[in-house]
């Protein structure tokens, strides 16, 4: 379930719950994509031909995260750790008390997990998700 991803991290709040709220009559446990995209994610404007003349933008972190965790406390959220883990997603990683988890790439060829917390998770990525 994608209930979220980096450049939706600033929609409304109403926006998030609705969503949230959908997929709660579905599934008991929500995987929030790009968690990075909480902490920063990559903007590009509008019309660019290119992701080179982006910029990174302070994402909504805690402030939503808490909405969320708060409005739904019936639900458990999944944090994937998609991208470089940046100081900043570490912590809002363990400030959100969420287990994050890693996805891997079958084509990487010996798949490993260092699970560094035990909080961790780990799934498969499929080209079709």
């Amino acid at each position: 379930m994608v209930a979220g991803a980096a450049g939706g991290a600033h929609r409304s709040v109403g926006w998030w719950i609705r969503r949230v709220d959908g997929a709660s009559k579905l599934y008991d446990v929500i995987r929030i994509d790009h968690f990075r995209g909480f902490e920063a994610y990559w903007a590009v404007p509008y019309g660019e031909t290119t992701a080179k003349n982006g910029h990174w933008v302070k994402g909504p972190g805690m402030s939503l995260v808490g909405v969320l965790t708060g409005w739904f406390p019936q639900l458990r959220f999944i944090a994937e750790d998609l991208g470089y883990p940046t100081p900043g997603v570490q912590q809002l990683l363990q400030d959100s008390g969420l287990p994050g988890m890693k996805v891997l790439n079958p084509q990487m060829g010996v798949l490993f997990i260092i699970l560094w917390q035990c909080k961790k998770s780990a799934s498969r990525s499929r080209s079709d998700t």
